[in-house]
Formats: structure tokens, C-alpha cells, sequence
């Protein structure tokens, strides 16, 4: 068996969208989602989980671990129990029907040695105008919905996730790399990692994944978020989705139904023939 890993703390409204999204992908109910519930979380959050009506196991932290080490130290777990890969989503990640699908393809018939993962957030060369079918390499990874391949997963990443590591992540990537890095959760390390040993991940030009944590930013630092309770918190992310262009340039407009989302409860996702996918490019 292959795991989904979820590791999740308090956004409860970007959560139920997220698995709401996950419920509805076509083959979500082949894996069992482990939940790694950090400690001091919102019991909203909780709560859904609890309800989540696939397969599940949930742990529950014994104190506060942060993002970095809750969601390694899961993905390191199930790597010892894992047939052949973990996919990882976050609390604000949401999926595409066939996301799935197009890992599971790609899985197949795309992967080499040197293929660490494969994403479901676009390339950074995504363009409006490219076809659903259209695969790349790239070094670079992303955390948005992605699936890390088992073996070098161990063989080149799981060493470096330790608790130096996520004491300090820039000291670190630092001594490690021999110059300042921009500490970016998982994705810096990973990426430093693919570039010094020649790996690559498999990105869709256009995506099977998007985010929704964009509605933060300064409303967080502000302390703005918090002052709302979570009805008031997911209307904020409703009238954020109808005005915010997701992803680099085509989120909404080619992966999304009905070009832009219109209504909270409306939230459809795009379906897509995964047997038309080509070579990669």
C-alpha cells in the first residue's frame, strides 16, 4: 500500500476545502491518509478529520512540532511502511479529479532513476495555452501536492531531516551548502539536494494542484485572521478565491470549471482524459 500524508494544525477552513477536494479525486479511496495533528490545534480541524470518510489513521502530537518537523518526521514514517511512494498534501492544497490519475501515470510511465517526486503545481514555465497533456523535468520541487518516490527519497533526503534541521533550517542549509539559502520549508533543501546529485521532479504544465494559504499573508501578520471566527475566516477565503488568479498564470482559467470559482459551495474540478498524456518535453 502507498500513504497520503496530511500534516495539519489549525486552518480548518482551508482544510475542508482541501479534502473536500481530495474526497471528490477520482482513485483518493485506493490510500490511506495518515493525519499528523500538531499539538495546540484548533479542534475545528480535529473535527474534520475525524469526519473524514476514507481510509485514515490520525496521530496526534504531543506537543507543538512545527510544520517542518510534523510533516517530515510523517513522510519519514511512512517511507518505512510505504510500498513505493508517500504524496503529500497540505492543509490548503486542493486537487484536480484526476490528480490522482496523473501521479499514478506519470508513476508509471514516466519515472527513471533520477526522478525524485512528481508535482501536481505547475512549472514555472506554465502558460494558459498549454495542453492538459504536457509534462516536464525540472530540478526544482514544490510542496502544493506532490509525491515523493520511496528510494531516493532515503538514499538522498531523509538524512537531512533531523532535528538540526528543523531547529535551524538556514544555519543549516548553510553549513551544508557552504553559502546563505532561503529557507522555504522543505522545498530549499530538496532543491539544493536535486541539484548536487542530478534529480528531478515531473511538473504538469498545466496543474493538478493549487493553494489556497494566499488569503494570509499580511491579514496574518496583522493579526487579522485570528480575530475571526471560522465562518467569518471561510467567507474570507470565498471572496479571496473570486478575485485571486492562482498559480502563475493559469489556475483558474484552464484547471478550475467555469473559468473563476463563483460560489464557495460550486467548487468543481476539471476532469481529464489521463491516457492522453505524452512524452515528456
Amino acid at each position: 500500500m502507498n500513504y497520503i500524508f496530511r500534516a495539519v494544525y489549525k486552518r480548518p477552513e482551508l482544510l475542508e476545502l482541501s479534502l473536500k477536494t481530495q474526497i471528490e479525486g477520482y482513485g483518493a479511496d485506493k490510500y490511506a491518509t495518515v493525519f499528523a495533528v500538531d499539538g495546540g490545534y484548533d479542534e475545528k480541524v480535529l473535527e474534520l478529520v475525524n469526519d473524514f470518510p476514507l481510509p485514515k489513521e490520525v496521530i496526534i502530537r504531543d506537543s507543538n512540532w512545527g510544520l517542518n518537523r510534523n510533516n517530515l518526521e510523517g513522510i519519514k514514517m511512512l517511507m518505512d511502511r510505504t510500498d513505493d511512494f508517500v504524496i503529500s498534501l497540505e492543509d490548503d492544497s486542493i486537487t484536480t479529479k484526476d490528480f490522482f490519475k496523473f501521479l499514478e501515470y506519470c508513476y508509471d510511465n514516466f519515472v527513471n532513476k533520477d526522478t525524485a517526486g512528481i508535482a501536481g503545481y505547475p512549472s514555472l514555465y506554465a502558460n494558459p495555452k498549454d495542453e492538459l497533456t504536457s509534462v516536464v523535468r525540472r530540478t526544482w520541487m514544490t510542496c502544493h501536492g506532490y509525491l515523493l518516490i520511496k528510494e531516493p527519497f532515503n538514499k538522498y533526503l531523509r538524512e537531512h531531516c533531523n532535528e538540526e534541521y528543523y531547529k535551524d533550517n538556514a544555519k543549516y542549509l548553510k553549513n551544508l551548502f557552504g553559502r546563505d539559502i532561503r529557507p522555504l520549508a522543505f522545498d530549499s533543501l530538496a532543491y539544493q539536494l536535486f541539484k548536487k546529485y542530478n534529480l528531478h521532479f515531473l511538473f504538469p504544465l498545466c496543474s493538478r494542484a493549487a493553494i489556497t494559504g494566499f488569503y494570509g499573508g499580511a491579514n496574518l501578520r496583522s493579526g487579522k485572521m485570528e480575530k475571526l471566527n471560522y465562518e467569518e475566516r471561510k467567507k474570507e477565503l470565498e471572496s479571496k478565491l473570486v478575485n485571486y488568479l492562482m498559480g502563475p498564470g493559469n489556475m483558474v482559467e484552464d484547471v478550475l470549471n467555469n473559468k473563476y470559482i463563483k460560489k464557495w459551495d460550486k467548487l468543481t474540478m476539471v476532469d481529464t482524459d489521463i491516457t492522453k498524456i505524452g512524452e515528456i518535453k
